[in-house]
């Protein structure tokens, strides 16, 4: 079976590395770096955490955020919006929190099994914290896991000079390019065309120069780029920075009042002294569909000031696909399997994510009821990418 996947983001590399294992012939087209989208991210892995935006304890961080200058809002897409407040409140069923719960123990599967057999892409499953400044913030994130179903394992603990701290002893992290690097390595079959694809038909036909390409099915694996498709998404930015802190970290670290990440990761090569000091730093809930990252700089400051940064070694950006709710949508349309919206937990469902659009495109699934939520509203083909 001849299947193409469209965008080598981590849901997508991963579709191309399930359908290879299945037996599929693989094409994958991404224009750029394969995976250099989804690199930005700290990497932090926190499947269980069913992160909803679309409740009223998403908008009071929001706000706050806004307010202390972590985040900016210049543009969204019209039909995100207008289904993000149709969808307020809404939690999805108890099929549908089976379903992600599925996900998630198949994506701590995934990279759990190729830790074990390599683990040179740093997994570490050490726990993380949310530490917080803000007493009412902290209270209100208490109440928060206490009511989450399923239920999260978490621990409420003290520290001097702030709030509170949540502790989750279930989550971890992993070194991002390392990753990608490795995923690559294990489908050695698949085909990389560095080509942007200009449109996509539903029933297969794709158009990337050189005339139409026809394939028995095509995961949409584009990102943002499938609000081109009629998917509800809008773009969400951050930005991430490999730096050297002046103290040493054993554990990733979200400042929960500035949105703020930090993971430790291994020293860079030649610079054993910066073991647990060589830091993944990332921040930004920017809602802009445009390429700039003026806001950066802004948000860069106040990381050097809460991960104790001394040297910072380059940047990256990435727009991460945000569905109404903040949660995966995976859903079959003709011959075109759409895989997106992940926003913050983009890395911790990639596997599952991936997982589930190679067996739909393979035919050897049918559309979940959750996660096609937003099927119908797909246009019809052909739909320019570009």
């Amino acid at each position: 079976m001849e299947v193409a996947v469209v965008g080598g983001g981590i849901a997508g590399l991963f579709a191309a590395y399930y359908l290879e294992k299945e037996g599929a012939s693989v094409t994958l087209f991404e224009k750029g770096e394969p995976g250099g989208d989804s690199i930005h991210a700290a990497g932090i892995l926190e499947p269980e955490n069913f992160y909803r935006i679309n409740n009223l304890d998403y908008l009071r961080r929001a706000w706050r955020y806004w307010r202390n200058d972590s985040s900016a809002f210049h543009n969204v897409d019209r039909r995100w919006l207008f289904r993000y407040f149709r969808t307020m409140g809404r939690e999805p069923d108890r099929a549908g929190w089976t379903h992600l719960r599925a996900m998630a123990e198949e994506s701590t599967r995934a990279y759990n099994a190729l830790a074990e057999a390599r683990n040179d892409f740093e997994l570490r499953m050490g726990g993380l914290e949310e530490v917080y400044e803000s007493a009412k913030a902290f209270r209100a994130a208490v109440r928060a896991n206490e009511s989450k179903y399923p239920p999260v394992p978490f621990e409420v603990k003290e520290r001097k000079g702030l709030a509170g701290v949540i502790y989750f002893p279930k989550m971890g992290w992993l070194h991002t390019e390392l990753f990608v690097r490795r995923i690559l390595s294990e489908m050695p079959r698949v085909r990389i065309e560095r080509k942007a694809v200009r449109s996509l038909s539903a029933d297969g036909t794709l158009d990337a120069g050189g005339g139409p390409r026809r394939f028995d099915a095509v995961v949409a694996s584009t990102g943002v780029a499938a609000r081109r498709i009629g998917l509800p998404l809008t773009a969400v930015k951050g930005y991430g920075w490999h730096a050297i802190a002046r103290e040493r970290k054993d554990i990733a670290v979200i400042y929960a009042d500035r949105g703020i990440a930090a993971v430790p990761l291994g020293p860079r090569a030649g610079t054993p002294s910066e073991a647990g000091r060589h830091l993944k730093v990332t921040g930004g809930w920017d809602f802009d569909l445009t390429e700039r990252t003026t806001h950066a700089e802004a948000i860069l400051s106040r990381a050097r000031e809460l991960a104790g940064l001394d040297q910072v070694l380059d940047f990256r950006s990435g727009q991460r696909p945000c569905s109404p709710d903040g949660l995966p949508i995976v859903s079959r349309s003709g011959n075109v399997v759409a895989v997106a919206g992940g926003f913050r937990l983009g890395w911790s469902y990639a596997p599952g994510m991936g997982r589930e659009g190679a067996l739909l495109a393979l035919g050897k699934k049918q559309n979940d009821p959750f996660l096609s939520r937003y099927s119908n509203h797909l246009r019809a083909g052909p739909w320019s990418l570009l």
